[in-house]
């Protein structure tokens, strides 16, 4: 749900068949136990305030636009929500003053990647500091004239508990298929570990044509052989009256 200019709550209809999609592509239960849903913030504090003690690991993903411009509201907004994520992934931090911002969530390590030709772009990760923290640079796919990106990938650790934690950012009007040749490739790599791994961002690949665009098609497909599940959201990110079929 989301609120409009009279306050008012509207429903989005969710893609039933996109969710049956990925259900056949993937061929597991566990898929369909997935519950994509509109919050608002009371709605979501009461869904989920039971689960801190048995959450193994917690993602928050947000596309920015600016960490700049909006880190207030960014710090406001988690202040809102009572359960406290252990990642929190920012595409489109912008490069604008990023260095005055690694200190803005108390208790939180900021790693970044700045867009190489721009100020626009750029992928963020705060990760709580309890967890050792260690770059993967080897797993960093490059960004080209046909096809911008930045991704980011740490290995954390504390304890029992290890993950590998992905952030990406593609602009849009890219070559999907070069950019799925590429991300490909990092999967490998990542399928060869015995680590879980969560992958967060912004891709700009338009979901709704996977039955229609093979590239969109072999991105989903992509994940599955590599053993990632492919936890895509079925519900509507944008609302916009226009928008680019990419």
């Amino acid at each position: 749900m989301y609120s409009n200019k009279d306050d008012q709550l509207l429903t989005i209809k969710s893609n039933d068949w996109l969710y049956e999609y990925l259900c056949n592509l993937q061929k597991t239960d566990e898929y369909k136990q997935l519950h994509f849903d509109y919050f608002t913030e009371e709605h979501f504090n009461q869904k989920t305030h039971h689960l801190s003690s048995s959450v193994d690991m917690s993602v928050f993903h947000l596309n920015i636009r600016s960490l700049n411009a909006n880190h207030r509201a960014l710090c406001q907004y988690l202040q809102i929500l009572s359960f406290k994520f252990e990642i929190i992934i920012l595409s489109e931090i912008w490069s604008y003053n990023i260095e005055f911002y690694g200190n803005i969530l108390p208790g939180y390590t900021f790693h970044y990647v700045l867009p190489s030709s721009s100020s626009v772009g750029g992928i963020g990760m705060y990760i709580k500091s309890k967890y050792a923290q260690v770059v993967l640079n080897d797993y960093v796919f490059c960004s080209s004239i046909n096809c911008q990106h930045e991704n980011l990938w740490i290995e954390i650790a504390n304890g029992e508990i290890k993950y590998i934690i992905g952030g990406m950012y593609r602009y849009p009007n890219g070559l999907v298929s070069e950019f799925c040749n590429n991300f490909e490739r990092t999967l490998h790599k990542m399928s060869q570990r015995n680590i879980p791994c969560i992958i967060a961002g912004d891709l700009n690949i338009n979901l709704l044509k996977c039955n229609s665009d093979r590239h969109t098609d072999e991105y989903f497909k992509n994940l599955l052989i590599h053993g990632f599940f492919a936890c895509d959201c079925y519900a509507y990110t944008h609302h916009l009256t226009q928008c680019n079929a990419n």
